[in-house]
């Protein structure tokens, strides 16, 4: 017996020293780089291991049973850690310790109660011929009964004496329900619980075996895939040592760890920076070239000749759609480029008109003189003022502005034309202002300046009207935010509900500014009466994102009643607040923020003469 204990404990030293050897640096290596430990931290992290703790326990006992040989048979315990299989039976009972824990607390309790019953009434029929059989007191009592209850096949009355009357029917159904809770239910739940779990693992150990011997490794295709792919019937063994052979991974993984960082070509660095980072994503999964069919069927004269009319068709059909992409790009390319030279046209037009009207023969002073001797004509774009300007829009390169067609002004009761100007009126300290002016002996003059109005209003004649100028506006949302390649902005002007017009659509940015006076400012009529236009008169600017297929995001909107608009009447540019609609929902308003600047201008009472 010393000579198979000393062997014993010879063996065990030997399997210790090369676990210390071949485990515990490899798990000290991942204390120290994968969970940054200190070295301190990691030789406690590898010294406390499970396993580690494990082999060297077993030393100690083996050699405890050189001097006490009954400690040996603790030493075939190590078939646990040996075979899967035993170790799934005590995993069985590990693992639901949490269900069985209260489920064997129930029992207990069902035990205490049935004690409690037979102690108060029953005590005296118990056998007495052993001291644990005593029922005297209340702990003798729950010793008995959960000893030789749970080991007795009839439960607690097997090991009772009866005496018949009333007490035996009692006694007959306690130890029936003894027999039906304790011994049948809570006892089989015990036992299934640990049936149950050692099936489930059972089960996944099976799973994980068909897994290894029956798949790929690398690519996860079954076996019954490949077999069925190779003309041999041993296409898996082919390809998991051809194809995709795991060792050849792993050694290839090897390589780059081993390999100074410096030297590594494009493939090694990826696959580096893939296993550094736990990602085996570079891995073929779900893929393989054997499992490509290379092999092309030749096809037959006639079966080419079946399938010529829809080839011919689909190269028809291609070559069609290449032809018209290509032409909708020239076309845009061509429209882009005329509707350029037409806006060029038109400002030259118009800067050619300022410069010939302002010594007309027709020209007058300010105190009504007549001749080529008076003083020169007010010109229509000032330089002094700040948010208009003689050049237009100010766009990147590229961009055109949707063109306008202007549209008659509202014509006055005299049957001449008034014509709205911007001015530099210099008023409190040099202040901005919108002035309307007019111009009743300068026909050629203001035919020339026609501006917009509304078609869809008719007051009376003898009305005034206001003239709106769209300036710029300021805080609005960032033009990335839209997700468009070419983020515009326009703004509608309404009056009284209905459609005036709309100003030129330009480049967007978070501080658009419109310098265009002539195709951004409106005339909108005004009625004689003060109660009509305190009823009628409302002025609506609506602010829009827009592209190039039309009108995209709502970025608000200002609304003034008479009131307000009176209040402004002397042409000073102000900035208002973008407001939101009141009956959309709120997904369509997510992007109003900001202000717009305006400013308003009433024209002259009738008979009224402007200083």
């Amino acid at each position: 017996t010393l000579i198979f204990n000393i062997g014993q404990l010879v063996t065990s030293i030997f399997v210790f020293i090369l676990f210390l050897v071949v485990r515990c640096p490899v798990r000290y290596e991942v204390g120290i780089q994968h969970m940054e430990m200190s070295h301190i931290g990691a030789l406690l992290y590898t010294g406390l291991d499970g396993m580690t703790l494990y082999y060297f326990g077993y030393v100690v006992v083996a050699i405890l049973c050189i001097e006490y040989d009954f400690l040996c048979c603790f030493l075939l315990l190590d078939i646990i850690v040996k075979d899967s299989t035993t170790r799934d039976v005590l995993n069985a009972v590990m693992y639901p310790i949490k269900q069985l824990t209260m489920t064997l607390i129930l029992l207990l309790f069902a035990c205490n109660i049935f004690q409690t019953i037979l102690f108060n009434f029953f005590h005296d029929q118990f056998d007495a011929s052993g001291d644990l059989m005593s029922c005297d007191t209340m702990l003798s009592c729950m010793v008995s009964t959960v000893n030789y209850g749970l080991r007795s096949s009839g439960g607690i009355g097997d090991k009772m004496t009866y005496s018949y009357g009333m007490d035996f029917t009692v006694r007959w159904i306690i130890d029936l329900l003894y027999f039906l809770l304790v011994l049948i239910v809570l006892l089989n739940v015990v036992f299934g619980i640990i049936i149950d779990t050692f099936s489930e693992l059972r089960q996944k150990k099976m799973d994980r075996l068909s897994d290894t011997f029956n798949s790929c490794f690398i690519c996860g295709h079954e076996k019954s895939t490949f077999d069925r792919a190779y003309d041999s019937p041993k296409g898996f063994e082919m390809h998991i040592k051809r194809d995709h052979n795991m060792w050849n991974y792993i050694f290839f993984m090897i390589f780059v760890w081993e390999q100074d960082r410096d030297d590594d070509d494009g493939l090694e660095l990826f696959v580096r920076l893939q296993v550094d980072n736990m990602d085996v994503s570079w891995f073929p999964m779900n893929r393989a070239l054997c499992l490509v069919t290379d092999v092309v069927e030749e096809d037959t004269v006639g079966d080419m000749i079946d399938r010529l009319p829809g080839t011919f068709e689909n190269v028809l059909v291609g070559q069609n759609a290449i032809m018209m992409k290509n032409n909708e790009k020239h076309f845009g390319v061509i429209e882009r480029n005329v509707k350029v030279v037409q806006k060029r046209m038109e400002e030259t037009f118009h800067n050619m008109k300022n410069i010939g009207g302002g010594g007309g023969p027709e020209t007058r002073d300010d105190e009504g003189q007549e001749g080529g001797q008076g003083k020169k004509k007010t010109n229509l774009f000032n330089s002094n003022f700040s948010f208009l300007g003689q050049r237009g829009v100010a766009t990147p390169a590229g961009d055109v502005s949707i063109p306008r067609k202007p549209v008659d002004h509202f014509p006055d009761p005299s049957g001449k034309e008034k014509s709205a100007r911007f001015s530099d009126d210099v008023k409190d300290g040099g202040s901005e202002s919108l002035s309307v002016a007019g111009d009743d002996d300068d026909d050629a003059s203001a035919s020339s300046h026609k501006r917009r109005v509304t078609q869809l209003l008719a007051p009376p004649p003898g009305s005034r009207y206001a003239k709106v100028a769209v300036l710029g506006a300021q805080d609005l949302a960032a033009p990335h935010l839209f997700g468009t390649s070419d983020p515009f902005i326009v703004a509608q002007v309404f009056w009284n509900d209905e459609k005036v017009g709309e100003t030129d659509t330009i480049w967007m940015s978070q501080t658009p500014k419109w310098e265009n006076n002539r195709t951004n400012s409106f005339q909108c009529p005004l009625w004689a009466s003060e109660a009509q236009n305190s009823k009628l008169a409302r002025l609506k600017v609506c602010l829009y994102h827009a592209h190039r297929r039309g009108l995209g995001h709502f970025l608000g909107q200002i609304q003034m009643n008479w009131a307000d608009l009176n209040a402004v009447k002397e042409g000073k540019a102000k900035f208002y607040k973008l407001q939101k609609r009141s009956a959309a929902n709120k997904a369509s308003q997510r992007m109003v923020q900001g202000e717009i600047r305006v400013a308003v201008a009433f024209s002259t009472e009738p008979g009224e003469k402007k200083n």
